[in-house]
């Protein structure tokens, strides 16, 4: 009978632990859940009336991504993304895949507020390969690439942007959420304005007036401000001034000082200089370096010279020399945060993987014991009811060896990675030479080479890194990406500057002076670094060669 009763307890314990398993969401959080979308500021004081230390742990992950969420929707910045970490460590076990990809979008917001741009755009594609493919899912979708074209049009990266966007509106346009659509399409317009090509901002913007009648005034208005301002850029003055003419004093409050600038810029060259000159003075109040300094100009054109007294003139051109340094300074804190997200994230993705690796080892050893510990079990039990009595098992029978993997790789990104790496090794095979190399034309190179006619050093900490690094976001913005993509172990300080001079045009032995090392050195970098990009040892002008055509 021992065998059965076994046999009951096992089946017991597998009731018990399914009953365990289930749960119902609290039913407080689902509605709070439903809410957050439509009116989030009830929603919030919903949830601060929750205490959280008294959920079960499925509600209280619940509670935490709610909490991010409404955060974002109640437009409050976002200072830690420990808890949606946490979240969406969870989720990715635990929650439906609709869930899990918002998740993973709030993942992006929050990296954008704590301006880790790197890993923001991360969070906003994982997201957007997990969403699923259905209808439910598309406001989810659209908003996804809404954030996602935001964030590149941040980093100037329009063209990169652009796809995004349209295809945000045309997800929007299908769902008949005119209000979304048509701040896409104003974004989008901007994006062709800096572009300098006004007929596509054109098109663009006569498509959101036509959803104009579901659309708020204020939301109007800023189509009206952007049609001005496109209609400036194409020369056309005098329908830029009939469309700027109020619309100040119509558009949302965030959006006012952008008004106001337009209107100054477009007033001034219609000539009508007192009002270009009160929307100008009024500007300069702003918080908006780059608004101050256009209002500066224009309050210290000679066209204006004449409403200005001395005294003014002489404040205006003081603040105008502290704005313009300003400007600087922030464009330089601005590319240090960059560097130094881009820096964090790479990091931070090394130790996590090392971590997650050491976590399979364990998790494998760990499951290999178990299997061991229930085979012998189970021979015990049957030699137990065949025999009853111990036969002695002989170790030399059969050895079974299983050797845990030592990492697990996504199967879209191993893809990707085989696709990229067989299209380089054809380009390269076939004979194609690269293209002009446009890096060899910036002020970065010239000081590379300035500096080996000098016999200077190239160090890690040397400024100029900075300049090359902006060298190839400038021309090759997903360099650095296909490089981190092709190698399946992490590239190290010296694998990422090698490649950099290879990509600028340097030759092997302009690279062994620059780090004043010897050639055979060089070469020894260059082929560790054809090993971890390709799987094989390749010869160092293919390597060079490969490079510098991705």
């Amino acid at each position: 009978m021992y065998p059965y009763k076994v046999y009951h307890l096992i089946c017991f314990g597998v009731i018990l632990l399914c009953a365990a398993c289930t749960h119902s969401p609290n039913s407080r959080l689902v509605y709070i859940q439903e809410l957050s979308d439509s009116i989030p500021a009830v929603a919030y004081d919903s949830l601060r009336s929750i205490n959280p230390s008294s959920l079960p742990v499925d509600d209280r992950y619940l509670y935490d991504f709610l909490k991010v969420k409404l955060t974002d929707k109640t437009y409050s910045t976002h200072h830690s993304d420990s808890l949606i970490n946490r979240v969406i460590d969870y989720a990715a076990d635990n929650w439906d895949q609709t869930l899990y990809a918002e998740a993973l979008y709030y993942g992006g917001r929050v990296n954008a507020d704590l301006k880790q741009y790197k890993a923001a755009l991360q969070f906003f594609k994982k997201a957007l390969n997990t969403c699923p493919e259905s209808d439910e899912s598309l406001g989810l979708r659209s908003r996804i690439l809404s954030q996602n074209g935001r964030l590149l049009n941040h980093l100037n990266l329009y063209n990169e942007a652009v796809p995004n966007l349209e295809s945000a509106i045309e997800i929007n346009t299908l769902c008949k959420d005119s209000v979304n659509a048509v701040y896409d399409m104003q974004l989008l317009s901007n994006i062709y304005l800096r572009k300098s090509e006004p007929d596509l901002a054109e098109e663009c913007l006569n498509e959101a007036e036509k959803l104009s009648p579901g659309v708020p005034q204020d939301v109007n208005a800023r189509t009206r401000m952007s049609q001005a301002a496109t209609y400036h850029q194409k020369g056309d003055n005098d329908r830029a001034l009939q469309l700027i003419r109020d619309t100040p004093d119509q558009v949302p409050a965030l959006s006012r000082n952008t008004a106001l600038i337009h209107a100054s810029i477009i007033y001034f060259t219609a000539g009508i200089l007192d009002t270009a000159y009160i929307y100008a003075k009024e500007i300069i109040d702003s918080d908006n370096p780059s608004q101050k300094e256009i209002a500066y100009q224009i309050l210290l054109s000679q066209e204006l010279s004449s409403l200005n007294n001395p005294d003014s003139l002489y404040k205006y051109a003081a603040n105008y020399t502290k704005t313009i340094m300003g400007l600087y300074d922030n464009n330089e804190n601005q590319l240090s945060i960059i560097h130094q997200a881009a820096f964090n994230y790479d990091d931070h993705d090394r130790k996590r993987a090392i971590a997650e690796r050491r976590t399979g080892i364990l998790t494998y050893c760990l499951i290999i014991a178990a299997i061991i510990i229930i085979i012998f079990g189970l021979i015990l039990l049957y030699i137990r009811k065949k025999h009853n009595n111990v036969s002695r098992y002989n170790d030399d029978n059969g050895i079974i060896c299983i050797e845990p993997a030592l990492s697990v790789i996504d199967d879209d990104t191993a893809g990707a990675r085989e696709r990229l790496r067989e299209e380089l090794l054809n380009l390269y095979k076939s004979g194609k030479e690269p293209g002009p190399n446009l890096l060899m034309q910036t002020e970065a190179y010239n000081k590379l080479m300035a500096m080996i006619a000098a016999g200077t050093e190239l160090k890690n900490d040397s400024d100029i890194w900075t300049e090359l690094y902006s060298g190839l976001n400038t021309h090759y913005p997903d360099f650095l990406n296909k490089l981190h993509l092709l190698s399946t172990v992490p590239l190290n300080t010296n694998d990422i500057q090698t490649a950099i001079l290879i990509k600028y045009g340097v030759s092997p032995s302009k690279i062994a002076k620059l780090f004043i090392r010897t050639k055979g050195a060089v070469s020894s970098r260059r082929e560790n670094l054809g090993k971890k990009l390709f799987d094989e040892k390749l010869n160092l002008k293919a390597i060079d060669r490969i490079i510098r055509i991705i």
